[in-house]
């Protein structure tokens, strides 16, 4: 049986863009559920973020978070509760990406991420707040480079954005499908190659581009940006199934 596919809109990072121009950029999570197992994909903005103007103290970006935002929240929309996910699987450990590891610590879950990054990480503890992701309880699975979680779930090391930072493909029974999480965060990015200044290698990141393109256009699989907006009013929202591009 094919994996099942949900986006969760877990709110919003309110900034200028290089024009000036103020934008909401989405903050998602993503669940899947693979041979009866759910697995939880990032687990967005910290509690303490709901209904803050801001993201301080990680990020300088305005905020319109909700407690119908919080990760914990959409699961319940689907009928979950934390006990219910089996497996997180860490794209990387920025603020919106792993802020609610908190939930899942007490219960020991399972946390895929590459290894690579749970290094980097260590050694910036100024980029990636421990206090986030280093959560007594979890109980990490380090991965090295690509690796199947399931027959249906498949992590890629995409670097660039971030040291073992990772994507997924995803094998759903509406087709393959590719979350590039921050390996690429929107469709100007795909289209002109402009990176921000906070990536952390940029020809390691469009070499990830190229190579998350090439599958693509393999599998004829979706690409989904990590944070673009206008994509995303595009797709269903849990508690809606994604049911294809």
């Amino acid at each position: 049986m094919a994996a099942r596919l949900w986006f969760l809109h877990c709110g919003w990072l309110i900034e200028a863009n290089d024009d000036g121009v103020i934008e909401r950029i989405q903050v998602p999570c993503y669940l899947i559920e693979s041979e009866g197992r759910h697995y939880l994909v990032d687990t967005g903005n910290p509690a303490t973020l709901i209904g803050a103007s801001d993201c301080q103290p990680w990020f300088g970006a305005g905020a319109e978070i909700t407690p119908a935002d919080d990760p914990i929240a959409r699961l319940a929309e689907l009928g979950l509760q934390p006990t219910d996910v089996d497996a997180i699987i860490a794209t990387h450990f920025d603020f919106d990406h792993a802020g609610r590891y908190d939930a899942f610590g007490p219960l020991g879950t399972d946390v895929y991420v590459q290894r690579a990054h749970i290094r980097d990480a260590l050694s910036q503890p100024d980029e990636y707040d421990a206090t986030l992701w280093k959560v007594p309880g979890l109980r990490w699975r380090q991965v090295d480079g690509d690796s199947w979680i399931t027959p249906d779930i498949q992590v890629l090391r995409t670097d660039g954005h971030a040291v073992g930072h990772q994507s997924l493909l995803v094998l759903t029974g509406s087709g393959p499908v590719i979350l590039a999480a921050d390996a690429c965060d929107g469709q100007t990015m795909f289209d002109n190659r402009v990176f921000p200044d906070y990536c952390d290698d940029v020809e390691t990141a469009n070499a990830s581009i190229d190579r998350l393109v090439a599958l693509a256009a393999k599998l004829n699989a979706p690409i989904i940006f990590g944070h673009d907006p206008k994509q995303w009013a595009t797709l269903p929202h849990s508690p809606d199934e994604y049911r294809g591009a």
